[in-house]
């Protein structure tokens, strides 16, 4: 499995994220008609170099999580609780370390009409991939 696939399987099997956000953890954007709150992962950066030679992995991989929601204690819960599974550091198989890298930040937006309120954090990931 890619990093991708096995930090959302992580997430989605979180009780604590799965309690607040129904399983809605995607890549770079929310599914067209899915429901709020959800879990948005975007890639920084992916820990891979070049450097007069073969492409190699150089570093851990960095990702933004954003935790959206329809109110701003909505996005703080979810970020809170997304956060605790990322303070574990490890899923216990492909994701050998997670720690965050930036204190929280708050983000909104206006999709469609609809105002979105936003938690976001950075995570560098060691994965068993990289």
């Amino acid at each position: 499995m890619s990093m991708e696939s096995d930090l959302i399987a992580w997430l989605v099997g979180a009780p604590g994220v799965a309690a607040i956000c129904n399983g809605s953890v995607h890549w770079s954007e929310i599914a067209q008609g899915d429901t709020l709150p959800a879990v948005v992962i975007h890639l920084v950066a992916d820990g891979i170099g070049h450097a007069h030679g073969p492409v190699r992995a150089s570093g851990p991989a960095r990702v933004q999580i954003d935790c959206v929601a329809a109110t701003q204690l909505g996005a703080i819960d979810l970020a809170a609780a997304v956060r605790a599974v990322m303070d574990a550091g490890t899923d216990g198989a492909r994701i050998k370390r997670a720690f965050a890298v930036s204190g929280a930040r708050d983000a909104s937006s206006t999709v469609a009409g609809e105002t979105r309120f936003g938690r976001s954090n950075d995570y560098e990931i060691h994965h068993k991939e990289l």
